[in-house]
């Protein structure tokens, strides 16, 4: 299914002069819980790859939130590039989703560069 997706956030960071167009993808994943009719998504980018079948039922104990893996920088490994697979509890993030763009935003008056390196 393919949704209009035209965020509020672009524009909010395009004003604060630091938006990195490359970085669009990232930002969207916040937006997914927003389109989803169901309890959790697995978000999987293109460049990973499951061996064997994976039921998320039975394979582990599901997060209350957000849990996301983090592909680091290797020469400084404070500075995550990408998060490639996350996993979204939906009816979570969706009532976490606004206190969660606010503190987004709060965080950016305090530093603006915090905007081009995602959410």
């Amino acid at each position: 299914e393919i949704h209009d997706h035209d965020p509020l956030w672009e524009r909010k960071i395009k004003s604060h002069g630091t938006y990195n167009p490359t970085l669009f993808g990232l930002w969207q994943r916040i937006d997914v819980p927003l389109y989803i009719e169901a309890e959790y998504c697995l978000y999987l980018d293109r460049a990973t790859l499951l061996q064997q079948p994976l039921d998320l039922m039975e394979s582990m104990e599901l997060t209350r939130g957000l849990a996301m893996s983090a592909l680091v920088n290797p020469h400084d490994d404070q500075s995550p590039l990408d998060s490639g697979v996350i996993l979204f509890n939906i009816p979570f993030m969706r009532q976490t989703y606004r206190p969660f763009m606010r503190s987004v935003f709060d965080n950016a008056q305090k530093d603006p560069e915090s905007l081009s390196r995602g959410p």
